[in-house]
């Protein structure tokens, strides 16, 4: 535990590293690992979790405006294109 945060600082450092030198081969080479890690551990959200991110945005503006509840209406777009294009 006590070496959280300098294995944390390291790995910054590497990052901002890798970041400003990532033309290099031997910069791709030491940042390759964690990025084959990011693409394992990391998927598009389903449908499913899609709405249910949709039906808290909703209510949070509900919340911060101080509107009466309403439950947003399902759509037949690709669920997030209402909220991304202004909709």
């Amino acid at each position: 535990i006590v070496l959280i945060p300098v294995i944390a600082g390291i790995a910054y450092e590497v990052l901002k590293f890798g970041g400003k030198h990532y033309e290099h081969f031997l910069v791709r080479l030491m940042v390759l690992p964690g990025l084959l890690l990011q693409k394992l551990t990391t998927r598009q959200p389903d449908e499913s979790q899609i709405r249910v991110a949709m039906a808290a945005f909703h209510e949070l503006l509900r919340v911060e405006a101080d509107e009466p509840a309403e439950a947003p209406q399902p759509s037949t777009a690709r669920p997030g294109w209402q909220i991304a294009r202004g909709e």
